[in-house]
């Protein structure tokens, strides 16, 4: 059972060690002044660095079982540019309340199940490879209020396993809505931006149109009992199904369906093209 603390992360483990480790955390978060996912804009650059250096160090001083716990944690924080941290291939930028990193197009046609995989997951079936790590993108969500503790997910749905009973016994995902877009330089050198679900097809049985609704949620993945993150373990990071170890999925109509999802050939650039993957928040309706 993990403890919330100001930072919007969650320290594991409990005995003196987890409870010394807790009031160290809140002591730096009070003294860099910031609140759960709010970031003052004032003094941004150093603030945000601050903190980001604060829950990287509190990732090794609990021996991994911090934020997300796996071997290594995640990368160190850097200062890329003015407002804007990067964290391994994470850039996090507080003004905008966004995370980006870089991924290439894996798939223009076939059955998928995931939208985003890193090169150890299943990438027959996945629209979208990126190196970017689980662990870095987790503290990009986590610093920005994305990201909460998980509860409720279905661990028999995973790798191999992502089975029509599984799926249809998956509750309802719990997390922060996010909007997801993917852009890219077209062949006229001009930037194309379009939604994660605008670059995906739904197939139904019946002839009939999929509604739009629904968002992706941002559940982050969980902790295993050997501390492996199952996002990184298994190298899935995102998916349009209830599967449980993808970081955000679809609420979408059809994500309880592993047989009606392909990618839409007709607005994605070749294979092999570098895009990158922007997570925001999503706008106020």
């Amino acid at each position: 059972m993990g403890t919330s603390w100001k930072g919007g992360g969650t320290v594991r483990g409990g005995g003196e060690v987890g409870r010394s480790q807790r009031r160290f955390m809140r002591r730096q978060l009070s003294l860099v002044g910031v609140e759960r996912g709010v970031l003052d804009q004032s003094g941004l650059s150093w603030r945000f660095l601050a903190f980001l250096a604060v829950c990287w160090c509190g990732w090794l001083f609990t021996g991994g079982s911090g934020l997300v716990a796996q071997e290594g944690g995640p990368s160190k924080p850097r200062e890329v540019r003015e407002g804007v941290v990067g964290v391994g291939l994470v850039e996090v930028e507080a003004v905008r309340k966004a995370a980006s990193f870089p991924a290439r197009v894996n798939m223009v046609e076939g059955n998928l199940e995931y939208t985003l995989v890193n090169p150890n997951g299943p990438v027959h079936e996945a629209l979208l490879v990126t190196e970017a790590r689980a662990e870095d993108i987790e503290l990009g969500a986590r610093l920005l209020g994305f990201s909460r503790d998980r509860k409720g997910r279905d661990e028999k749905g995973g790798t191999g396993n992502l089975t029509k009973d599984a799926l249809q016994r998956a509750p309802k995902p719990e997390g922060v809505e996010v909007l997801v877009e993917v852009v890219w330089k077209g062949g006229d050198g001009v930037e194309k931006r379009r939604g994660l679900l605008d670059l995906l097809v739904r197939r139904a049985a019946d002839g009939k149109p999929f509604s739009r609704e629904g968002a992706w949620v941002y559940t982050g993945s969980k902790v295993m009992g050997n501390g492996v993150f199952l996002a990184s373990g298994s190298g899935i990071l995102g998916s349009m199904l209830l599967a449980s170890e993808p970081l955000f999925v679809g609420t979408f109509e059809g994500n309880r369906d592993d047989s009606v999802w392909s990618p839409a050939k007709d607005l994605l650039p070749v294979i092999g093209t570098l895009v990158r993957v922007e997570m925001s928040a999503k706008p106020a309706r």
